[in-house]
């Protein structure tokens, strides 16, 4: 890394290839998210997810953004699919949002049009589904 100092007022910092690509793999295990509604408390929300995605197998490292977001870094590959793949969430009954993170991630909050919710199994067990739901892939209004 070089540092470079221009006419005093601004710093440049000019990054190795190798440091950018080191970056991407630690963040590589990261995903993104925000709770609608009241932003969460650290410690509740912290033991909340632990239990909502097993115990995981690995460590997982929280941190709130202090923008309404959350970022939560795995060091397990496993843990960040179960993660990502245990489908819609909610605490207090309040959805959160996660996506993996890249970097091209923009924090933002999105305007939601609809949000899919699987409801099958908390009425019971399902007869049938048609093909667009068993395969999650239909939304209806």
């Amino acid at each position: 890394m070089e540092h470079d100092v221009k006419d005093g007022t601004q710093s440049v910092v000019i990054l190795e290839v190798e440091e950018v690509a080191e970056t991407e793999v630690a963040w590589g295990l990261a995903l993104t998210g925000y709770v609608l509604g009241k932003y969460p408390v650290y410690t509740p929300f912290l033991q909340f997810l632990k239990r909502l995605w097993r115990p995981p197998k690995g460590e997982i490292l929280l941190t709130l953004q202090g923008n309404g977001f959350f970022i939560v870094r795995f060091n397990l590959e496993e843990d960040l699919l179960h993660a990502l793949e245990d489908g819609p969430c909610s605490m207090d009954n309040r959805p959160f949002i996660i996506q993996r993170w890249s970097r091209d991630i923009r924090m933002e909050f999105k305007r939601l049009q609809s949000i899919p919710v699987w409801i099958a199994s908390a009425i019971g067990t399902p007869l049938y589904f048609d093909t667009p739901t068993a395969n999650e892939v239909f939304v209806s209004k």
